[in-house]
């Protein structure tokens, strides 16, 4: 295999051929494979100095350079019955991204907004 006539084998003209054919398949079948989308939701654990950091990290789908907005939940909605949260309604603050990141948090500078306080949540834009 690794002589320099390996191709002009019958063994070389076998692999080339396989190789051509699966990679045509491929072509063929690209527009059927989506993308996967993450989706990130997690809190901020801390807003100081303009630092955000949050309580996701790459074991959530998390990476550098990463944007995510920023919301404060204004009221939740419960059911009467269980008290189960139904709905959080929530505002806008702003937008951080992501600089750095381990498994389990990130650090995130802000983007846009002010005010960011420990408890927001972040979320996939």
């Amino acid at each position: 295999m690794g002589s320099s006539n390996f191709q002009d084998t019958i063994l070389g003209e076998a692999t080339r051929a396989a190789v051509e054919d699966l990679s045509a398949q491929l072509v063929s079948q690209a527009a059927k494979v989506q993308a996967a989308k993450v989706t990130v939701e997690g809190l901020i654990a801390d807003a100081a100095g303009g630092v955000i950091v949050i309580n996701v990290g790459k074991g959530a789908g998390v990476s550098v350079g990463m944007r995510l907005a920023v919301e404060r939940v204004s009221r939740e909605v419960k059911d009467p019955a269980t008290g189960k949260v139904l709905r959080k309604i929530s505002s806008p603050v702003g937008e951080i991204e992501i600089t750095e990141a381990d498994e389990g948090s990130a650090v995130a500078k802000v983007v846009s907004g002010t005010g960011f306080k420990v408890g927001d949540m972040v979320k996939s834009k």
